[in-house]
């Protein structure tokens, strides 16, 4: 009898890993399809109440779609502009970026070389030549990548079509989840209804602690007068939605471009300090209160998540797959079998032991 629990169990264990193969292969094949699906069915989720709202008032539901397409494609189309106006005024200050640099770098290997006693230990011929190598190819990298973005913005955009369908069918689409799955069918609309609203919840305290960082790092950058202090500080902000990746990119552009236009080192450092505080301030108290400590989920499976996000979609599942890891301890905290799950996945989270 033992044994034959034993093999059950290695069954159910094989098993289980064929549909983890199977389902990341599906994932990986349909990358092209799915990505457009997964934005347009959380931009759905998000303009689905402004929906119902509106249809209180006896407006037609394809109209209600069709509005809340145009709100997502404004929302969208100031973000892309915005970007490409910083971008192309910081893309015409590399140039004496450059000039900068190579004398930052003259002076740092003169200095070098006077230290060591070899006038010829670093070539600065050799370095500079570099140097304006490297700013060239990231200029035409910097337009090439603008152009790159804006084009996959724009078949977004094609794809947003799909939101309004979602929006259309949004009842069609949760019966139809109801009959797949089968049971309680009061139990499951409620836990199809609170992961809606877990996703809904993300992408606006998402939005709101970007909004925050980027006003806090706008007035910070300006106050220590680093050039391009807007366009810095929305994009430190923006980067802040991969977690603990993206905070440590966007303050990196910015004390790096201080260490180099400035000419005292307490620009940088004071570049590098204020994210610090900042990012600490923003992971212990704007995070929690805005977003909500229900959706968080820990650091450990949040990495995790962005692992896995890059390695089945790339940048896209980097943003993607945190708010599926949501999802999924929502749902794992509303199944009974599955809320050991849930626990390990939020366990810092403090829970009441149950009486």
């Amino acid at each position: 009898m033992q044994t034959f629990t034993s093999q059950s169990r290695i069954v159910n264990w094989a098993a289980f890993f064929l549909l983890v193969t199977l389902i990341t292969h599906i994932l990986v094949v349909a990358r092209p399809v799915l990505i457009p699906l997964v934005f347009a069915g959380f931009i759905a989720i998000l303009f689905s109440p402004l929906c119902t709202w509106l249809e209180k008032y006896h407006f037609p539901r394809w109209l209600t779609a069709i509005i809340s397409l145009l709100l997502s494609i404004i929302i969208f189309g100031g973000i892309i502009t915005f970007f490409y106006s910083q971008t192309q005024r910081f893309a015409s200050d590399l140039q004496s970026l450059g000039q900068s640099l190579n004398e930052l770098v003259a002076e740092f290997a003169e200095r070098f070389n006077t230290f060591t006693g070899n006038s010829n230990l670093v070539e600065m011929n050799t370095v500079q030549e570099a140097l304006g190598m490297l700013l060239e190819n990231n200029t035409e990298i910097l337009t090439q990548g603008l152009s790159q973005m804006t084009a996959s913005f724009i078949q977004i955009m094609l794809f947003m079509s799909l939101v309004v369908l979602f929006l259309i069918y949004r009842d069609e689409i949760l019966k139809f989840a109801l009959k797949a799955i089968q049971g309680d069918d009061d139990h499951l609309e409620s836990i199809i209804l609170k992961v809606k609203q877990v996703v809904r919840n993300y992408i606006i305290g998402i939005f709101l602690v970007i909004l925050i960082l980027a006003a806090c790092n706008s007035i910070a950058l300006w106050a220590m007068d680093i050039e391009h202090a807007l366009f810095f500080a929305v994009f430190a902000a923006i980067l802040n939605i991969v977690p603990f990746i993206g905070p440590l990119v966007g303050s990196i552009l910015p004390a790096l471009f201080a260490l180099v236009m400035k000419d005292s080192l307490w620009y940088p450092f004071g570049v590098v300090i204020y994210f610090i505080i900042i990012q600490s301030f923003e992971s212990y108290m704007i995070t929690p209160n805005i977003v909500g400590r229900k959706v968080s989920v820990n650091p450990m499976f949040t990495i995790l998540a962005i692992f896995v996000g890059n390695l089945v979609w790339g940048i896209a599942g980097m943003i993607l797959f945190i708010p599926f890891t949501a999802m999924l301890k929502q749902i794992f905290d509303e199944v009974d079998l599955l809320k050991p799950y849930g626990y390990i996945m939020g366990g810092m989270q403090k829970r009441n032991p149950k009486k």
